[in-house]
């Protein structure tokens, strides 16, 4: 199945040069899950304490998806179209007697901002960590949110709605934000009908600017947000980027067409002690496929 051009534009890669022997393992799939598992467990990251969330993000994507083919029967996956790929060497869930030990907090980076989208993630990040709740929450909306003079009522106030449901029902303790500057925090904030609803966090990355900016500092004081620092870049991963890496695995028809609909890191903290019990990454993405033979 492999064509004229993949041939060409592979020639000079050992590697790519095998994975165009192969048949596709994935072809009719349309639905994509790779969670990392424990990367805090993983030699290789380990040694790499300067690594940036993209760079590590990434390699979690090469590790987990190069694990699991070896583990599997790969023509059993020929009909699949739901892939569900988890770190054989380093996935496990929490226990329920480990629930109450546990502080779990997790940033949510949207490529989607459909509301059911959203919400479809909350459900499967709980159920990959083995959770019913997660302690913090931060939603990272991605750069289209941020390129109108006002805040796009639209496409921010659905997602937040949903993350809200999830505070309701105790699924979640706290939520905030990433990257609202304070125009944009005070039009998100003028935008709730109900200001108790309002963010607890704004996260602020420090890359841009050395310090706190003063209007954000005053604007969160008197609205009782706290206001916290990252280094995270807004767009962790985007479809380029994916499909790149899924085809040093797999052959090129089973990287094709790959969207990242999200992208979530949780961190699984022992309560009283600070100490990091877990850290990985769960990735969603979606595909339509033109053909299916």
């Amino acid at each position: 199945m492999t064509s004229r051009t993949d041939a060409t534009s592979v020639d000079n890669h050992p590697i790519e040069n095998d994975l165009k022997k192969i048949d596709p393992i994935l072809p009719k799939a349309t639905s994509l899950l790779i969670n990392s598992g424990n990367v805090v467990s993983g030699d290789r990251l380990k040694k790499r304490t300067n690594i940036n969330p993209q760079d590590e993000l990434i390699e979690v994507i090469n590790t987990t998806f190069s694990n699991w083919l070896n583990t599997i029967n790969k023509e059993s996956y020929q009909e699949n179209k739901v892939i569900e790929c988890r770190n054989p060497e380093t996935y496990e869930k929490l226990q329920e007697s480990e629930l109450d030990d546990i502080s779990i907090s997790v940033k949510l980076f949207l490529n989607s901002l459909d509301p059911e989208v959203v919400n479809q993630s909350i459900k499967q990040i709980l159920n990959e960590m083995g959770a019913d709740h997660i302690d913090t929450l931060i939603i990272s909306y991605p750069d289209k949110v941020f390129t109108h003079e006002e805040l796009p009522n639209d496409l921010v106030i659905p997602v937040w709605s949903v993350i809200q449901d999830y505070i309701d029902a105790k699924k979640i303790s706290t939520a905030g934000l990433a990257d609202f500057n304070a125009t944009y925090l005070e039009q998100f904030y003028n935008l709730l009908q109900d200001k108790n609803r309002k963010p607890s966090i704004n996260q602020v990355n420090l890359t841009s600017c050395c310090k706190m900016p003063e209007d954000l500092v005053e604007f969160s004081k008197i609205n009782n947000i706290q206001l916290t620092t990252h280094l995270d870049p807004r767009e962790l991963l985007n479809s380029e980027s994916l499909q790149s890496n899924l085809r040093k695995n797999v052959h090129e028809y089973d990287s094709h067409g790959w969207i990242p609909l999200w992208q979530a890191r949780y961190t699984l903290i022992l309560k009283g002690r600070g100490i990091v019990k877990s850290k990985g990454y769960v990735v969603y993405a979606q595909r339509e496929l033109r053909y299916t033979e």
